[in-house]
């Protein structure tokens, strides 16, 4: 009796995790360029990332505000 319990039991786990993994609906594929170009056209961030460059007025003052001390880092690209 026990034998014949854990044997159904042990087919119905099995049975119930092949149905788990049988799958669904394929996965669409992301459009990762579409997302981008949707959120520069919500958000305007593309024009102050612009302004970021060493030529403008406050670089220094805004990197050190945003990111302490990395000016003062000896970097190499």
């Amino acid at each position: 009796m026990k034998k014949t319990l854990c044997a159904a039991l042990t087919a119905v786990l099995t049975l119930s995790l092949l149905s788990a993994c049988a799958g669904g609906a394929p996965q669409k594929q992301a459009d990762l360029s579409e997302f981008a170009k949707s959120l520069q056209e919500k958000y305007e961030f593309a024009s102050y990332l612009m302004e970021m460059t060493p030529e403008y007025e406050y670089f220094e003052e805004d990197m050190e505000r945003a990111l302490p001390e990395l000016l003062d880092l000896d970097l190499e690209q």
